[in-house]
């Protein structure tokens, strides 16, 4: 059993959770066996922190779980700006508005728009 860190390194991993994505904190927690312990639980602190139960987050697809924690305004960013997103976030975040009984209808044209100004 690991001993609880010196101060200074406790420290350094609090900065470093706060600095870190919900994507990556949760893919540190189900990689824990890869990370130091006492990283780990504080890890499960800082994203209970941030809303999510690391007990009950679905550790086998970090992407919709991150996705689900999302409000419609960011829902709705990731899929008009979809290139600014990774690649499967577009799809997962349609699917999260029509869940949410959103009219994406209403983002196409400023959809299409956006993926013209990146063409030209």
């Amino acid at each position: 059993m690991n001993a609880i860190p010196d101060n200074s390194q406790n420290q350094v991993f609090i900065e470093n959770l706060k600095k870190m994505s919900d994507e990556q904190v949760l893919t540190a927690i189900k990689n824990s066996a890869d990370y130091d312990p006492y990283f780990i639980g504080l890890a499960k602190e800082e994203i209970a922190l941030r809303g999510y139960d690391p007990s009950d987050s679905d550790l086998q697809d970090i992407d919709s779980t991150v996705i689900k924690h999302k409000t419609t305004d960011e829902l709705v960013d990731i899929y008009v700006n979809s290139s600014d997103y990774k690649k499967e976030w577009e799809s997962l975040a349609e699917k999260e508005l029509k869940a949410r009984d959103f009219d994406i209808d209403s983002l196409y044209a400023e959809k299409k728009n956006g993926e013209k100004m990146l063409k030209d």
